[in-house]
């Protein structure tokens, strides 16, 4: 009886021990604020989706948490026991604790595409207190604050490393403390430095983060993360401003996706004092994309407005317009690699070259995309460009004629020299231009007949003759001028009624020879430049007939080459010139010669002539004129040998004189009969009517 009972309570023993040994569960030594992670709640560790842990992978997953945390461990997450812990952090969590944000006392890596914001109001935010261990931050954004130190190791051998092109781990002490308290050593990963403070470093002595040349425990906000070789308007691109890029030349929406290497522009405009509008030092196969209307600009004295050190592209629909004054490159690839315009619409103007391929990248433009370059100083619009490659459909229609030279690496109409003005290579097939240009609108066998639909602008090209009609043009756009004339020797403007001309740039310029006349009246003004601008082409400007009033900005008429003549024709012509007298140039500047039909001559300013040795007007023969010119017809003075004044030089003159040395009349002026102008009425006198009489 004994030993069944015995077998009995041994059976219900071990029946009790096992039911007691499956209900236990399992410490993984990690808490989440106050609770302990186990085998029972690894799954959901609060119940709230919002935490889960993965034994296998020693995982704890982080998702949009909120956790608040003022009991007596105080603390977010504490780790005890995993070592090799991996915290991955997906979405955005916030922790405020009493006491640490994160402790461990075993290597743990923080990792993940989402952030966290923490704040502790006792102690430390990230305490590490095992004995050589290893905190890892590589991928999510950590931003952690602290009424005491924001990080502390307790044994001064931990190590911190910081890695991955999306991580940015930021620190703020309270300002009382040591932001940065013991730590044994700091890792950088590839491009990861310290951002802020500017100039600072980790002090292995001091175990801490300095000022560059200080030995001093700094206290402010210290970050430390990826760094991106990214500029934007002299802004570096970190994962901290990557969403929102902002800085005092940025306007608009600027961002950038490191993941997909996409810095997207929307409705932006840059504007760089220093460096260059966007320069992309290291990121490889960059993509800008570009979405509405975007702008960059210079006024530094960086290399260009896009400088490419790496493989990178210009994508989207919208249109990115690369405008500077500065003696910057618009685009400038240095990289060895291609630089590829697929969609957008690029307008780019300068005064050196437009694009620069350093003779290492081919540009390619492809898909839908428009690329309009305009520069006059240079060698060419493009240059040192190893290969230019067009997609399907796609044309340079300007120049005219013109093509992509290996051997000059340039664009060239002759295979002989680079060209040099506008570059536009579009959708369209090229069309028959004649090389005139009505603001911005090239006139083609297509719209010769009324340029613009409204019978203002018509070009008949067998005649040569651009017919202006009771015009009213303003041109403020990319290309500036009003007028302006490439390649037509011997255009002729034919004027008919009254017309105004405003250009940017230039209100009217010619390459060629030209003549303005007609019925009608002429008002060119040019808002920045010169209002008549004859180029290294013109060696001739006729005006014949009109009345043409001129205003420039920097000089009333400009001579690019200083080999031309204006010749002005026909009593009917008035030329008016209007510069300020602080003008850049004189009011005619680098004339070779101003040929002037009789009867013509300069009335204003009084006194004033031209000096073919100084090029343009002058008073006193020593400075150049600035200040408003009017030539026009001068009033025809009596022939002093018509002494009578009847408009007949004969007898009855001869007997006037008489009259005026016998004292028989009064002389309406005083050098009335001084026929020879010696100041005295003698017989020389009336030989001089003689002579006239005969020369009749």
């Amino acid at each position: 009886m004994n030993r069944i009972f015995t077998q009995l309570f041994l059976f219900v023993a071990l029946m009790v021990w096992g039911n007691f040994a499956a209900s236990a569960a399992t410490n993984y030594g990690i808490y989440v604020g106050e609770t302990m992670i186990t085998s029972d709640n690894a799954s959901d560790v609060l119940k709230n989706g919002q935490f889960s842990y993965s034994p296998q992978t020693k995982t704890l997953t982080v998702t949009n948490a909120d956790l608040t945390n003022e009991g007596t461990l105080g603390s977010g997450i504490s780790n005890r026991e995993v070592d090799g812990l991996i915290i991955k952090f997906v979405g955005h969590s916030t922790f405020n604790t009493r006491m640490n944000v994160i402790n461990t006392a075993k290597s743990i890596s923080l990792t993940g595409t989402g952030s966290l914001t923490g704040s502790a109001g006792e102690t430390c935010a990230l305490y590490l207190w095992g004995d050589d261990i290893t905190c890892t931050v590589n991928g999510p954004v950590i931003d952690l604050s602290s009424q005491a130190d924001a990080l502390r190791d307790s044994h001064q051998n931990a190590t911190l490393r910081v890695e991955g092109s999306t991580t940015s781990l930021s620190l703020q002490g309270s300002g009382y403390h040591k932001t940065v308290n013991g730590l044994g050593s700091l890792s950088l990963g590839l491009w990861a430095e310290i951002t802020e403070p500017f100039l600072s470093r980790f002090d292995e002595e001091q175990h801490t983060i300095c000022n560059y040349q200080s030995t001093t425990p700094y206290k402010g906000k210290v970050t430390i993360g990826a760094s991106y070789p990214l500029y934007v308007a002299d802004v570096q691109v970190t994962p901290l401003n990557a969403s929102n890029i902002t800085g005092e030349g940025i306007t608009g929406n600027v961002s950038y996706d490191a993941s997909t290497k996409t810095l997207r522009l929307i409705n932006a405009s840059l504007l760089s004092k220093i460096g260059n509008g966007i320069q992309n030092r290291g990121v490889d196969m960059l993509k800008i994309e570009v979405l509405g209307v975007n702008k960059i600009d210079c006024t530094g004295d960086g290399l260009a407005l896009i400088l490419a050190q790496q493989e990178m592209s210009l994508t989207g629909n919208g249109i990115l317009q690369l405008m500077t004054d500065n003696r910057n490159y618009c685009i400038r690839n240095l990289s060895g690699y291609s630089f590829t315009i697929d969609g957008p619409t690029v307008m780019g103007s300068t005064r050196t070259e437009a694009y620069d391929g350093n003779k290492k990248g081919d540009l390619i433009v492809k898909g839908r995309s428009q690329l309009l370059l305009i520069a006059y100083d240079g060698i060419g619009v493009i240059k040192d460009v190893p290969n230019l490659v067009l997609g399907s459909g796609l044309y340079i229609t300007e120049p005219y004629g013109g093509y992509f030279s290996p051997t000059l690496q340039s664009i060239t109409t002759d295979g002989v020299n680079p060209h040099k003005g506008i570059l536009n290579i579009s959708i369209q097939e090229p069309k028959l231009k004649y090389g005139i240009i009505i603001g911005e609108t090239d006139v083609t066998e297509d719209n010769a007949a009324d340029i613009f639909d409204d019978g203002q602008f018509s070009y008949d090209p067998q005649t040569k003759t651009l017919t202006v009609n009771n015009a009213n043009l303003v041109n403020n756009g990319a290309l500036g001028p009003g007028i302006s004339n490439r390649e037509v020797d011997g255009l002729i403007v034919n004027l008919v009624g009254d017309n105004f001309i405003t250009g940017r740039n230039f209100a009217f310029i010619t390459s060629k020879r030209a003549t303005i006349t007609g019925s009608g009246s002429l008002k060119l003004t040019a808002t920045e430049g010169n209002g008549i601008h004859l180029g290294d082409g013109c060696d001739l400007l006729t005006i014949d007939g009109p009345t043409i009033e001129v205003t420039g900005n920097d000089a009333g008429l400009f001579d690019n080459s200083g080999g031309a003549t204006l010749w002005l024709k026909g009593r009917d012509t008035k030329l008016i010139l209007n510069t300020s007298t602080n003008a850049i140039f004189p009011t005619i500047y680098s004339l070779k010669d101003l040929k002037l039909d009789d009867g013509l001559g300069i009335s204003k300013p009084a006194g004033g002539y031209f000096s073919p040795e100084m090029r343009t007007v002058t008073v006193d023969g020593t400075s150049a004129y600035r200040g408003d010119i009017v030539i026009n017809a001068m009033e025809e003075q009596p022939d002093p040998a018509d002494v009578n004044g009847d408009g007949s030089i004969d007898v009855a003159d001869i007997s006037m004189v008489i009259d005026i040395m016998a004292g028989k009349v009064e002389t309406t002026s005083d050098n009335q009969g001084d026929v020879n102008g010696d100041g005295i009425v003698d017989v020389a006198d009336i030989s001089s009517i003689i002579s006239a009489m005969a020369e009749k």
